[in-house]
């Protein structure tokens, strides 16, 4: 399974979940980016250690800063083949341009269980869950009345009436209900 990357804009810039699942994306991640805001990307936020989770990081950092769980960095250089640029270089021309500066930057800031993280007008709120990290983003916008009112809901009254119309058009609209599962399980 691909990992995927989410840009949430902030009036003081970007933060980004995951950094692609490889170089090249990477760079399509930069170039979405460019086309939504004149802004840096300020944060990463890693959902896990593993490269097609990381491997983007050297594209974003420096000036953003990057975001893991406890052990992460220490995970990622156990794990971290040196031999990684190589290899990928060696698919195609634009694989070997993208990797071009490669290096492995691990977390500039781990969390334990949670935190919360302040960007713009955006509160995110991180969650390690033991496999993954989950991100609930709350902003000032419709989705934050939409999480608030399904305080002491079930989860199946929440699958049916949770709605996002603001991310309506984002692709995998199929993974909303597994979505939710994932965020009420680390709520509750």
């Amino acid at each position: 399974m691909n990992s995927n990357s989410g840009i949430i804009l902030t009036t003081e810039g970007v933060v980004l979940v995951d950094t692609g699942q490889n170089p090249t994306d990477s760079r399509e991640v930069v170039e979405a980016i460019k086309k939504l805001t004149p802004l840096p990307v300020r944060a990463v936020i890693n959902t896990e250690v593993h490269p097609d989770h990381t491997t983007g990081n050297f594209v974003f950092s420096p000036p953003a800063l990057v975001i893991n769980h406890d052990g992460a960095a220490d995970a990622m250089r156990k794990a971290y083949d040196p031999e990684r640029a190589n290899t990928l270089s060696k698919q195609s021309p634009e694989m070997r341009e993208a990797v071009r500066d490669y290096r492995l930057v691990t977390p500039h800031v781990e969390y334990h269980d949670r935190a919360t993280l302040r960007v713009g007008e955006r509160t995110f709120q991180l969650l390690y869950l033991k496999s993954s990290t989950t991100l609930i983003a709350i902003t000032r916008c419709s989705s934050s009345a939409s999480v608030q009112s399904c305080a002491g809901k079930s989860l199946d009254q929440i699958k049916q009436e949770l709605r996002m119309p603001e991310y309506a058009e984002w692709a995998y609209q199929e993974r909303m209900p597994s979505n939710i599962e994932a965020a009420y399980r680390a709520v509750k």
